[in-house]
């Protein structure tokens, strides 16, 4: 295994899907995942199908996005490995589904049968969802629909987008409170909670700019609010989906509000932290509020509220 991830880390994906572990990690595999990760790599793996709280590896590492298994109604299922370390869970379960002819496989060969029916279950199955909703994530910001600055998402950034737009399923699991991580991991949810924090960086930074002196303040306004109109945007097309109740619209003098925020003056934190407060209270979407709350973590404001 560490030659293969460090091949794959050479390569320089985006994204890494390990849907393997065990209770037991190399030192080899060990350097082989830091090595990925120095090489910007985001890991996913399986958190185990331990049917306990056992640590499983190399999914436990720090800097590896561990995901466990639930049904199709969000219930946990009866084998996921149960910890503190698990970051989300997606869906697994128990499906079975007929699949090529055994001739075309290894096992094929062994078992000597035309057909055969398997599963494809455990937190192996659930690992690539959570794999899959990150290069979604990444497209979102990449394709750049909205007009958004191309933001690099740290490793933090993109868990705490992932486990703020996740569906809580608490209620369903309640004797594993904390060890099921944020809740099951939500596709739709994640994406365009990123392209909100696409545009919030972007406020952020324009702000950041006058500050500087490298633009006026009418001029800062005016971009700040051709910025809310991509958040409408972005609104609109949840809602279009389904995916949100209601279309966010702002007043228009909400731009002017936070140039008067940035009037007031203050550190670049306590600036910066307003405005994303500014917002929570006149927003009451999901995602915006996800996003702000991810971009509250970015420029690290919690000193401000001790």
């Amino acid at each position: 295994m560490p030659e293969a991830i460090v091949d794959a880390a050479n390569d320089k994906p985006q994204v890494i899907n390990l849907s393997l572990g065990g209770g037991i990690l190399s030192t080899a595999e060990q350097k082989a995942i830091e090595y990925a990760l120095q090489q910007g790599c985001i890991i996913v793996g399986a958190a185990g199908n331990s049917f306990d709280s056992e640590t499983i590896y190399p999914a436990a590492l720090p800097g590896v996005i561990s995901v466990g298994a639930v049904d199709s109604t969000g219930m946990k299922t009866v084998y996921t490995t149960v910890h503190s370390t698990v970051d989300i869970v997606a869906p697994s379960g128990m499906a079975t589904t007929t699949v090529l002819p055994f001739a075309d496989t290894p096992r094929g060969f062994e078992r000597n049968v035309p057909w055969y029916e398997d599963s494809f279950n455990g937190t192996s199955g659930a690992s690539p969802h959570v794999a899959g909703i990150i290069v979604l994530m990444l497209q979102a910001l990449a394709i750049n629909e909205f007009n958004i600055a191309n933001h690099s998402l740290s490793y933090d950034e993109m868990l705490l987008l992932l486990q703020k737009s996740a569906v809580d399923i608490s209620d369903k699991s309640v004797y594993s409170t904390g060890l099921l991580g944020a809740g099951m991991a939500n596709a739709p949810a994640a994406v365009i909670g990123t392209s909100q924090y696409g545009v919030l960086r972007d406020i952020l930074d324009i702000v950041d700019t006058y500050l500087a002196g490298g633009v006026s303040r009418d001029k800062m306004v005016l971009q700040i609010n051709d910025k809310l109109k991509k958040i409408e945007l972005i609104s609109e097309k949840a809602v279009d989906k389904g995916i949100s109740r209601e279309k966010i619209l702002f007043e228009p003098e909400f731009a002017t509000q936070i140039a008067q925020i940035v009037d007031r003056g203050g550190s670049k934190d306590e600036i910066h932290t307003k405005i994303l407060f500014h917002l929570f209270k006149e927003v009451n979407d999901p995602h915006i509020i996800a996003a702000a709350g991810v971009a509250l973590e970015h420029v690290d404001s919690r000193a401000f509220f001790k």
